[in-house]
């Protein structure tokens, strides 16, 4: 069909639209047409223009209808629309009053064929008709919408309305939109098929308890056992950590961009270690039959599984841990139910790993919760969402440590995704340093570790110290600009003991009511812990201590000592370090020229 030219008096006033063809203002529907809402703030002549194109306007209409245009996009493509009125024209209120609306832009649906949105843009953008020209953009929902989402409040970030959420929303918030997802291994038994939960892979290892007589040999076949028919677990705990978010169904996992990991494990020390040395890239892959390999690296085991053992962590266990360890990997692992001192359940109380305790939905110790100084942190316990083995989006509420330990390991997740450059020993002391105190009578005397899991801060100060020195000694002026060095020692005095004066940061500067720090100094290349295995050996001398997470110090001689600092706590009224002294990432001690 023939298709009449827009009005001839529009070339006069924007010659740019003499390169773009104008069709038709009789408007024929394809079937293959699309539509995209556009808003365009209008060029400085458009006015002029769409009264033009529109005939005569009438001040007191406030609805007059542009004219339909259609614009050539690419070889075969059109976009049509109505061109939106100007804000140039007055309008009448219905009390009479003039008024002009200021707000500029316009909002347009656009009708397209055998062409994409950007392709309109870009034609609309050129056209001449507009200053301005963007795609409408689509929100979706802040809340998730997974079946029994509005019930996994503990998700929630926190609020007058759910004061003991740990702020998993905002820490998901804050992975990166190009982050790499992140491998989780979760050590457990009878993992089940499910429509809401995506294995990326796993493995059977030992399959028999310790006791046992049977022994079925490793394998791949980690799905839906038989001997597992009336049991779960495995499944419930891997959907705290991972099932699929916002699909309409089930329930949330609580860390988004997971790829998860199942390790089948008949309750048996030898099958846990397996497992986690087949994480670390450990295992001997000759001794298993089809062991796969592991394509996303793997930074955290989730462990809901454990006993008391009277003899402690057991050696080959302890050292499959520390290898772990090396590569980077946090080990968690529910604390128990039994409602006693933590200190003999593992692994949980295996050093290094972290031990979660857990607590009910009023932000108390849960009552079957273990506890003690063993216990790393908590997190909520009771009353968790996991998928059940009815594949039919059946959920339940799970209870125990076995629960609450998946949350952490979930953090912990997130956490890598934003920051992965932080140790093991680093990122536990990140979740200890940002958790909530839980300060509740069960919790101050038995003992719930350092608080309450904060899923929203661990990740905000993962982000806050990525690639930056956690710690460092430097002059208490060198992060000033030269006026402000002058002005300081100006206006304080004593220059000379300002530029002797140096500025010490402890661990990112985070304070923990638990902790205090001790900085120590030792003569220049002694080691700081020889004096623990010879009497001999020089001991290093205190220099000063404090609940703060900087200091400012006086008289540092670098040329004659080693500086390093301890993690301290208070016990019985005597402060109690850790034997580990830590390091500073920098030392810089030169002074400012404005000191010379």
């Amino acid at each position: 069909m023939q298709h009449q030219p827009l009005i001839e008096d529009m070339k006069m006033l924007n010659k740019t639209l003499l390169s773009i063809t104008l069709i038709g203002l009789s408007l024929s529907t394809s079937v293959n047409a699309e539509n995209v809402r556009i808003v365009v703030s209008p060029a400085p002549t458009y006015g002029e223009l769409s009264a033009q194109s529109s005939g005569a306007l009438k001040e007191q209409d406030d609805s007059t209808t542009g004219s339909n245009v259609c614009l050539n996009v690419g070889l075969n493509g059109s976009a049509c629309f109505k061109l939106p009125q100007a804000n140039t024209i007055q309008k009448y209120s219905t009390q009479g009053v003039k008024r002009t609306y200021t707000y500029k832009y316009k909002m347009i649906d656009v009708e397209y064929s055998n062409t994409d949105k950007k392709a309109v843009v870009e034609a609309l953008k050129k056209s001449g008709l507009f200053e301005s020209v963007e795609l409408d953009r689509q929100y979706k929902p802040l809340s998730l919408n997974d079946t029994f989402y509005p019930n996994q409040t503990y998700l929630f970030n926190k609020s007058d309305e759910h004061p003991h959420a740990m702020n998993f929303e905002q820490a998901n918030s804050l992975v990166p939109e190009n982050a790499q997802p992140v491998g989780v291994l979760v050590i457990d038994t009878s993992f089940k098929s499910n429509t809401d939960l995506i294995h990326t892979d796993g493995y059977r290892f030992y399959t028999s308890g310790a006791n046992e007589s049977v022994v079925i040999r490793p394998n791949p076949n980690y799905l839906d056992l038989p001997e597992y028919a009336n049991d779960d677990h495995g499944l419930a705990v891997a959907s705290v950590i991972a099932a699929t978010r916002n699909n309409s169904l089930g329930v949330a996992g609580a860390a988004k961009n997971v790829k998860l990991y199942a390790a089948d494990n008949r309750l048996s020390v030898t099958g846990l270690v397996q497992a986690v040395l087949w994480a670390a890239g450990e295992l001997d892959h000759s001794e298993f039959d089809n062991l796969p390999t592991i394509s996303t690296p793997i930074k955290v085991i989730n462990i809901s599984q454990g006993g008391h053992g009277d003899f402690g962590c057991l050696r080959f266990e302890q050292e499959a841990f520390n290898l772990a360890y090396s590569k980077g990997i946090k080990i968690v692992a529910g604390s128990g139910n039994d409602n006693r001192d933590s200190k003999t359940f593992f692994p949980a109380s295996c050093d290094g790993v972290i031990s979660v305790g857990a607590t009910n939905s009023s932000g108390d110790k849960a009552s079957f919760s273990n506890y003690g100084d063993q216990v790393t942190i908590s997190a909520q316990g009771v009353g968790i969402g996991v998928l059940m083995k009815e594949n039919n989006g059946a959920v339940g509420g799970g209870s125990g440590t076995s629960y609450s330990s998946p949350l952490v390991a979930s953090a912990l997740a997130i956490m890598e995704q934003i920051n992965s450059n932080l140790s093991v020993k680093d990122a536990t002391r990140l979740l200890k340093f940002t958790a909530t105190k839980i300060d509740t009578q069960d919790c101050n005397t038995l003992g719930c570790g350092a608080g309450l899991l904060d899923a929203g801060k661990l990740a905000d100060t993962a982000k806050l110290i990525k690639d930056k020195e956690i710690s460092k000694i430097e002059h208490a002026l060198s992060d000033k600009s030269e006026c402000e060095k002058t002005w300081f020692l100006d206006h304080f005095g004593q220059k000379a003991r300002l530029c002797e004066s140096y500025k010490v940061t402890f661990f990112a500067g985070l304070t923990s009511d638990s902790n205090t720090y001790r900085l120590s100094k030792i003569s220049k290349g002694t080691a700081f812990d020889a004096h623990i295995n010879d009497s001999n050996a020089e001991q290093p001398e205190v220099v000063l201590s404090t609940k703060n997470g900087t200091a400012l110090v006086s008289d540092f001689d670098s040329n004659t000592y080693d500086y390093a600092y301890q993690f301290c706590s208070t016990k019985d009224g005597s402060l109690v370090c850790e034997s580990e002294y830590n390091t500073f990432d920098k030392v810089e001690l030169s002074k400012p020229a404005s000191c010379s």
